[in-house]
């Protein structure tokens, strides 16, 4: 925090807000954390409450997905629509939904955990099985691992491999790409959203965008606009800053209602 407060040239008496993302779905009534097999979080305090303790301002603790959604709905590729859904494919598999121009985060803070669709041949038996979700099994890392076998090497390695023309790299990101196609097919089916914004480490990558058009014009019988985010990896940060605008917002006029129910009475 006091190196991010330097290199914006702030203090700490400038700090008015804290929003941090983190990979897991947050309770929006407890504040508690769930479903994260990627990161430790407190399960029995909740994380905001911690920060708060330690920077002594309001904190925010939200889905990584989410704020990258609203980051997206704001300055990037769903300015000017009602409805938005933004997918991450990368390590994990992860979603975030704008309905209404506002986050949807469902009762428990699971909205959008399309990790754990229950995809593959026999789901009722493999799904209990899996940490990550079946989904995200499928077309996250691991099943990009599972499909091209090398040592050592990263997702943008596979997409070096595949742009040098090696066959089983762009098998590969082809098998992910359909399968993935699938999911997308079903948020349209069930969401019919305005526009769906593909990102993340996998979902970035120019390739693997064209194959989920591709793949995904026959699964439904009418359009599936998608769109490949314009933010990147600063999707994120600026969702966090739209949060933080908004909450601090909704502060003031909570305050200005007080004053003036005081001056009422």
């Amino acid at each position: 925090m006091t190196t991010l407060l330097t290199t914006a040239g702030a203090s700490p008496a400038d700090l008015d807000h804290v929003v941090i993302g983190v990979p897991s779905a947050v309770d929006p009534q407890t504040g508690l954390s769930s479903l994260s097999p990627n990161l430790a979080l407190p399960a029995d305090k909740p994380l905001a409450d911690l920060m708060m303790a330690l920077v002594g301002v309001p904190v925010t603790v939200e889905n990584d997905v989410n704020l990258a959604a609203c980051g997206e709905a704001w300055l990037g590729a769903g300015q000017g629509r009602d409805s938005l859904v933004f997918i991450a494919f990368g390590t994990g598999v992860g979603m975030g939904l704008v309905l209404a121009n506002t986050l949807w985060r469902g009762a428990a803070g699971r909205a959008g955990e399309i990790a754990y669709l229950p995809v593959g041949d026999d789901p009722h038996q493999q799904a209990p099985l899996s940490e990550n979700g079946l989904f995200e099994d499928a077309v996250g890392t691991s099943g990009i691992r599972q499909r091209f076998a090398a040592d050592g090497e990263t997702v943008a390695d596979l997409f070096a491999f595949a742009r040098a023309g090696n066959p089983e790299a762009k098998a590969a990101i082809d098998s992910i790409a359909k399968q993935a196609s699938t999911g997308i097919a079903a948020v349209h089916a069930l969401l019919d959203p305005a526009v769906t914004v593909i990102g993340g480490g996998i979902g970035s990558q120019p390739e693997f965008f064209a194959l989920l058009k591709t793949y995904l014009v026959p699964l439904l019988p009418f359009e599936n606009p998608l769109l490949p985010s314009q933010l990147g990896m600063d999707a994120g940060m600026i969702g966090a800053i739209a949060l933080a605008l908004k909450n601090r917002q909704s502060h003031l006029h909570h305050i200005d209602r007080a004053d003036y129910k005081r001056g009422r009475t």
